[in-house]
C-alpha cells in the first residue's frame, strides 16, 4: 500500500533529525579529541587510583541527578494531560501526599559553588602544610646556626682565657727570681748553678738595657752586641 504524502514528510522529517544528530554527535567527537590533544581533558585511564574514585563519584552523583530530574519531568508530563487530577491535587493537598518540585540542593550553580569550594579548601591544606614544613625548617636552621654561634663564642673565649693564663705565667715567671726559675728547670745542683747565673746575669743585662734605652745610641749597640735576647 503506497505512503500517504503525510507519512512521507514525516518520515522525511525524521531523517533529517536523525542527520542533525549524527552530525552534531560527530562535531562533537572531533571537539573532545582536539581537547584531548591540548591537553584539556584528560582521560580516566591515564588518572591516578584516588582521581579514577573521585571521577566515577562525580559521574555517579550526576547521573543520579539526571535520572531524578527525568522522572521529575515525566510525573509532570503526566499530571499535566489531566487537569481534573491537577486540581484535585492542588485542592486535597495532605501531609502525606507532596507536591512534586526539583531539589533546589540539585541546581547546578549550587553543585559548582560546592567544587570550587573544596577546591579551595584543598589548596588552602596543601599551602598550610608546605608552610608548617617551612617552619619547622627554619626553626632547624637558626638552631643550628645559634649552636655554631655559641661554640665559636666559647672557643673564643677559651682562647683568650689561654693567652691570658700563658701571659700571667709568663709574667710571673719573669717576676721570679733567678734562684726559683733554675730551681722549676732542674733538679741537679750542678744544672741549677749554672741557670741561676744565666738568668741572674740575664736580668742584669735586660735592668742595664731599660737604663740606657733613651739613648737610641747605646740601644742599637747592645742590640748588636747581646743580640735580640735583651732587646
Amino acid at each position: 500500500m503506497p505512503l500517504s504524502a503525510a507519512e512521507k514528510q514525516r518520515r522525511y522529517r525524521q531523517r533529517l533529525k536523525d542527520k542533525d544528530k549524527d552530525a552534531a554527535m560527530e562535531k562533537e567527537r572531533r571537539r573532545w579529541h582536539q581537547r584531548q590533544a591540548a591537553g584539556k581533558i584528560t582521560p580516566i585511564s591515564d588518572l591516578t587510583e584516588r582521581q579514577k574514585r573521585a571521577k566515577r563519584r562525580y559521574w555517579k552523583k550526576h547521573n543520579n541527578l539526571r535520572v531524578q530530574r527525568k522522572q521529575v519531568a515525566v510525573a509532570q508530563a503526566e499530571v499535566s494531560l489531566n487537569q481534573n487530577e491537577i486540581e484535585s491535587v492542588l485542592t486535597d493537598c495532605t501531609p502525606s501526599m507532596s507536591c512534586i518540585s526539583v531539589d533546589s540542593s540539585s541546581s547546578r550553580q549550587r553543585i559548582r559553588g560546592r567544587k570550587v569550594k573544596r577546591k579551595d579548601k584543598s589548596a588552602a591544606y596543601r599551602k598550610i602544610n608546605d608552610l608548617e614544613t617551612k617552619v619547622v625548617r627554619l626553626k632547624r636552621e637558626c638552631e643550628r646556626l645559634r649552636k655554631q654561634a655559641e661554640r665559636a663564642k666559647a672557643n673564643v673565649s677559651g682562647k683568650r682565657k689561654r693567652d691570658l693564663s700563658i701571659d700571667e705565667n709568663n709574667n710571673a715567671c719573669d717576676n721570679d727570681t733567678p734562684r726559683k726559675k733554675a730551681r722549676k728547670m732542674s733538679d741537679d745542683p750542678k744544672v741549677r748553678r749554672v741557670l741561676k747565673f744565666h738568668y741572674a746575669m740575664m736580668s742584669q743585662l735586660k735592668q742595664r738595657y731599660s737604663e740606657v734605652s733613651k739613648n737610641r745610641a747605646n740601644k742599637q749597640t747592645l742590640c748588636k752586641v747581646f743580640g735580640t735576647g735583651v732587646c
